[in-house]
């Protein structure tokens, strides 16, 4: 089992997840590796595994382990 927290939050995997399958497991949306939604736009959100920002190419080849810390902001809009 593995065990990390996303935004504060334990969250549990009898596997070890990618950065993709926790943001589609997260926002409820379908993910490909590369960090597209399939019709190949993109969320405007950001992941960071234990304080470093994953670039959105290689969501689907980081995979997360035991007590990793992920962050999951989205932009918004205003100053």
């Amino acid at each position: 089992m593995t065990t990390i927290t996303v935004n504060g939050e334990p969250h549990h995997s009898s596997t070890q997840p990618s950065v993709a399958d926790l943001v589609e497991k997260i926002l409820g949306v379908r993910i490909a590796p590369d960090g597209t939604l399939p019709d190949g736009t993109t969320l405007g959100i950001a992941v960071a595994v234990n304080s470093v920002v994953i670039p959105r190419a290689d969501w689907g080849h980081n995979h997360l382990v035991d007590d990793d810390a992920v962050e999951i902001v989205s932009a918004t809009k205003g100053g």
